[in-house]
């Protein structure tokens, strides 16, 4: 099935010739689907076809049965091609289990995020697409109807050849123009949660800011967490005798302590193409200033990334990805 766009509603074309099941219950002695329509790959950017809007029930034409066909599931095609409107909300609820693997989790999360976000031409039909295939599924469901993995395997490498990191990227590049100051001044915050005002910060705010909008990530709390109970393995810096919520989270020695025990470094080195969207890094500025970064998506024309951080003037995506001496390199899972 292909799919489109008119006037803000999504519609869906069946053609000739494309074999596919339907569960036994939802069709009719005659071969008509029962109920509602259902439709699969939504894509804003097809054209409409010239045919004209049919009804629902439009006749199907019942296959033979061959090996390796579903219990309880007829296979089908259209005896002519139709179009149907339907509604986008109806795809709206998609549903992935907390138990998944975790680089699973991740690819559901992103295209989520981009689809909402309308960076990427998916849908999030597509998200049940995907999630049947890295299970293993042979086939897709949605409603009564049923498709083979297999005939959808193009859109299934488009989809997961969009880079999973950019959910960050986006999220830091969103503060460019909002956080336009800079203020390392010492402030009670909430907890969980905290926050400084949003129009100002330090370089640590953009990464907390960044993880939090998009992956609901919270350093304060992760942070504060381990400190309580690994006090000693944290930088002592500062005088502090015990954990405190409301800067520990915001100093780069603690973001690097805290990623390295959490198992996120790896090698600093200066080839670009290690540096990957997302990733997060710390270098020195001066000999004395410790600093962090997070890796854009965009590179400079000599096709290095830029990195997105606050060094004085608020929130800035540059290409400074190598000025200053790294001295660490972290990628969340």
């Amino acid at each position: 099935m292909t799919t489109g766009r008119k006037d803000g509603d999504w519609w869906t074309v069946a053609p000739v010739g494309h074999r596919f099941w339907v569960n036994a219950k939802y069709i009719d002695a005659e071969g008509n689907i029962l109920g509602d329509n259902v439709c699969i790959r939504l894509r804003p950017d097809l054209q409409e076809p010239a045919s004209g809007h049919a009804d629902k029930n439009k006749k199907m034409r019942i296959l033979p049965k061959v090996a390796g066909d579903p219990v309880d599931w007829v296979p089908v095609e259209w005896e002519e091609s139709w179009i149907t409107p339907c509604p986008l909300g109806c795809f709206e609820n998609v549903e992935y289990g907390e138990g998944e693997d975790a680089s699973l989790d991740r690819i559901f999360k992103h295209l989520e995020w981009t689809i909402k976000g309308k960076r990427h031409k998916a849908d999030l039909l597509d998200l049940r697409l995907l999630l049947a295939y890295l299970r293993g599924q042979k086939e897709f469901r949605l409603g009564c109807i049923m498709w083979p993995i297999a005939e959808y395997k193009p859109r299934i490498n488009e989809l997961l050849s969009i880079p999973i990191e950019t959910d960050v990227v986006a999220a830091a590049r969103r503060q460019i123009g909002v956080t336009v100051g800079y203020d390392p001044a010492y402030r009670k915050i909430g907890y969980p949660g905290g926050d400084v005002p949003m129009e100002s910060g330090v370089c640590t705010d953009v990464i907390i800011r960044a993880l939090r909008d998009a992956r609901k990530i919270d350093l304060q709390k992760l942070v504060h967490e381990d400190m309580k109970s690994n006090f000693s393995s944290y930088p002592q810096m500062w005088g502090l005798r015990a954990p405190d919520p409301n800067i520990d989270h915001r100093r780069v020695p603690n973001l690097q302590c805290y990623f390295k025990r959490k198992g996120y470094a790896l090698p600093v080195s200066k080839n670009a193409a290690d540096y990957k969207p997302g990733d997060i890094v710390t270098v020195m500025v001066g000999g004395k200033l410790p600093h962090i970064m997070i890796v854009s998506d965009r590179k400079s024309a000599a096709g290095v990334p830029l990195a997105i951080h606050n060094i004085g003037s608020g929130t800035q995506e540059e290409d400074v990805l190598f000025a200053y001496p790294l001295t660490g390199h972290y990628r969340l899972p």
